[in-house]
């Protein structure tokens, strides 16, 4: 590898040990052979180099070598004229047709191997090697050009071959000035390549000088650069660096301010050889010199001219990069200003509602801040309002979010048109929004203000086309000394929350009671998380059974929750905790599963078909899963569809009649029953129960307790309800029954089914065994 590595240099040792070997040998003879050997010497280094390197482009060396091997024919004819004929070659000679041939092939490789696909060719590279070439002809005119061009001795064919030598070097010396020199070919072959051709065209230029004055023989020192040439030829094939591959073209950005620095190393070059026409001119008239005026004059006019468009190149090219520079200028300041306008967008979203356009929780936080800090200065009473929207849920659930999204818009807006200059209207998010009043003459105007709110949002005519009527429930809390503003928040929080509690679309003030509800509230809320893995549910179940016969006919699956630290908490409290959450999707799920399973153990049981009755959460009615979840249910418990009954509140199933249709559908497919839950409460009837598919009806248990007192119109409405389920082919289950009195009007207005606490209270799956068991031999309410 390191023969291989510093082969080249090996090359060049051995071509100055040849060209002392050739002023050292005597005789004609000895010095035709080693410079014929030293052209033979050059091919074969090509040759060799493309073969040990395996160059990517081969066919620039191999026109090189032939080049080279013509150069070689032409040397070896001229010997070949010394040793056969004893006389020099004829002019022209043979010989004369194989070196002329040999610079076109010289042409072509070297355009070949200058290639760099990572540098586009500038104009300005061909105009600098024009003018280094017309520097080069005005030097070769004045002293060989001109003297072959009007040298009688010559006749037309010789003097044409004349001028062809002279002619291929100033074509060879704009070649290499342009590809190898300018052209951005920085490879260390380029480098000896160049060398290489800027000496064989020095040993013709001088060759052609001494010819002329013939002076020119065998020892002449001319000939040590027609051996370097050759020498220098055969070393830059042989550089490793013919092996390497060339980079390709970069992909950059353009860059008006990087620094042109091969520009800048070209310039002593161009300029000295654009001052050789003129200095010819000049040299000429100082020292007498014969010049050519018309030639030299026309070659100065050239070099102006390329020196000209130059200018004008590099004028157009300022030109081009002040303007370019004016349009960066132009795009950073419009960057700026975008950026200004960006950051006081960003400054905005980030302290504003991006639907309602409203402050949002953190800017206003910083104003209750701001406002407390005042108060404490100037003895001025701060209020904050908060307030949610009642059954917002139900709008997006029914009509979708975008006519919830302008619903949101519509009541910010008459917020804002209600408040005082210098209040705050926020919207925390979801539905909902606060008002912080500051410089309040009394508490009492912070409770107005609260009342206007609900006011104002109930008697709106209509939200944006929705027909939509919505109600608010405000909380107030008023700042005392020392209130701080997490403290503030919190109290307006619990108020709100004591509003909805109480009824809805009403405003509360803050009572240090209200805190004891919020923690615990917070507490309920926080138990859901591990409530289902800690197995702190449970079901009980209350018995349904026949009025007429006190057969035990099903049971009613009932949720309970045993808090780990609050004890028993009613469904009551719970439940619409954990719709309004979300979390009544699992745990409905967990429900379904667990009192599926319960039934499907009765059933060995007993010999009767008993059904179970579940509930459905508004969320499970509006779930594209619950179809799917009802089936898992079943097949997991392996009980009949038939003996499953859902429970639907009536208002749950009148919020959306088509998606209840649709749901209630997909669940009758699957051969399950349907029930509706506490009929009568609200505001269906028994026409709009023709549009779903229902099969049972449970009579809420406001109507069952007046029959303790054999109230006629409880009395009627009962029958009536009886008496159409029937003729519509529905079951009539009654809720409730807590004595004998009812239980017996019940059956006398021909009420088949009941549940209540008179026959048998809800009970844990232990004794639901015993009753299931009991039931199967006897009646368990004789």
């Amino acid at each position: 590898m390191e023969l291989q590595a510093n082969a080249w240099k090996y090359v060049i040792g051995a071509g100055l040990g040849a060209t002392a070997l050739y002023f050292a040998v005597p005789g004609s003879l000895a010095k035709d052979v080693i410079y014929g050997a030293m052209g033979l010497a050059s091919v074969v280094c090509i040759l060799v180099g493309v073969h040990v390197s395996r160059p990517k482009d081969r066919w620039g060396w191999y026109l090189l070598a032939m080049g080279a091997t013509c150069f070689a024919f032409g040397d070896s004819i001229g010997n070949a004229y010394a040793l056969i004929f004893h006389r020099p070659d004829p002019f022209p000679s043979i010989a004369d047709a194989f070196y002329l041939a040999g610079y076109p092939f010289v042409f072509a490789g070297v355009l070949r191997l200058s290639r760099n696909p990572s540098r586009a060719a500038k104009r300005e590279d061909f105009a600098d090697a024009a003018i280094v070439a017309l520097g080069a002809l005005a030097i070769s005119w004045q002293w060989v050009l001109s003297s072959y061009l009007h040298d009688p001795s010559l006749d037309v064919g010789a003097r044409f071959v004349a001028l062809a030598y002279p002619s291929m070097n100033i074509a060879l010396v704009f070649i290499v000035a342009r590809s190898l020199v300018f052209g951005g070919a920085s490879r260390p072959f380029h480098k000896l390549l160049a060398a290489a051709l800027i000496t064989m065209c020095l040993a013709d230029f001088s060759y052609d000088v001494l010819g002329l004055h013939h002076s020119f023989g065998l020892e002449n020192p001319t000939y040590v650069l027609f051996l370097m040439a050759y020498a220098l030829l055969g070393a830059s094939a042989l550089h490793p660096s013919i092996a390497e591959v060339q980079p390709a073209p970069a992909r950059q950005a353009p860059n008006i301010y990087r620094r042109d620095t091969t520009g800048r190393r070209r310039i002593p070059f161009v300029a000295l050889a654009g001052f050789i026409p003129p200095a010819v001119l000049v040299i000429g008239a100082a020292f007498g010199v014969s010049v050519d005026l018309p030639v030299m004059a026309s070659l100065c006019m050239a070099v102006f001219a390329l020196i000209f468009l130059r200018m004008m190149w590099l004028i157009g090219r300022i030109s081009g990069q002040t303007l370019e520079i004016e349009q960066h200028a132009l795009a950073l300041q419009s960057s700026l200003t975008a950026r200004e306008t960006l950051e006081s967008d960003l400054r905005h979203q980030a302290f504003h509602d991006g639907l309602t356009g409203l402050a949002n929780r953190a800017l206003l936080h910083d104003r209750v801040e701001h406002a407390l800090a005042a108060a404490e200065r100037t003895g001025s009473l701060v209020a904050l309002c908060f307030g949610d929207l009642d059954g917002f849920k139900s709008v997006n659930d029914t009509m979708g979010h975008d006519v919830g999204d302008r619903v949101l818009v519509r009541a910010s807006r008459l917020l804002s048109s209600i408040v005082r200059p210098g209040d705050t209207v926020a919207r925390l998010g979801g539905d909902e929004f606060a008002v912080l009043m500051v410089n309040v003459d009394a508490q009492q105007s912070a409770v107005d203000f609260g009342q206007r709110v609900v006011s104002v949002l109930r008697d709106a005519p209509d939200f944006e086309g929705s027909n939509v009527a919505l109600s608010i429930s405000v909380g107030v809390a008023y700042a005392s000394s020392g209130t701080t503003t997490e403290q503030l928040l919190s109290e307006a929080d619990s108020a709100m929350y004591a509003a909805k509690d109480e009824g809805k679309n009403c405003v509360r003030v803050f009572e240090s009671s209200m805190r004891s509800r919020m923690v615990e509230r917070l507490e309920l809320i926080n138990g859901f998380r591990f409530a289902l893995a800690r197995s702190e549910f449970a079901l009980h179940y209350q018995p349904i059974v026949d009025l007429a016969s006190r057969q035990l006919r099903g049971f009613e699956a009932l949720l309970r929750w045993n808090h780990p630290t609050l004890g028993e908490v009613a469904p009551g409290q719970f439940i619409p905790l954990a719709e309004e959450t979300g979390f009544i999707v699992p745990l409905s799920r967990w429900v379904l599963i667990e009192a599926c399973e319960r039934m499907a153990e009765w059933s060995r049981d007993s010999v009767d078909d008993l059904i179970l009755s579940v509930n459905l959460s508004r969320r499970q009615l509006n779930s594209p899963d619950l179809a799917d979840e009802v089936r898992t249910a079943l097949a997991l418990s392996a009980i009949a569809p038939n003996r499953l009954v859902l429970d639907i509140t009536e208002d749950v199933l009148m919020e959306d009649p088509d998606q209840a249709r649709y749901s209630l559908s997909e669940l009758r497919e699957l051969g399950v029953r349907i029930a509706v839950d506490n009929f009568g409460t609200g505001y269906s009837s028994l026409s709009h129960l023709q549009r779903f598919p229902v099969d049972i009806l449970k009579i809420d248990k406001s109507f069952i307790e007046p029959l303790t007192n054999h109230d006629p119109a409880s009395s009627a409405l009962v029958s009536a309800i009886i008496g159409l389920a029937q003729s519509l082919g529905l079951g009539v289950i009654a809720e409730g029954i807590e004595n004998n009195d009812q239980l017996q009007h019940l059956v006398e207005l021909g009420c088949p089914e009941g549940q209540g606490l008179f026959m048998a209270s809800p009970m844990d799956a232990e004794v639901g065994d015993a009753f299931v068991s009991q039931s199967s031999t006897d009646s368990a309410f004789t």
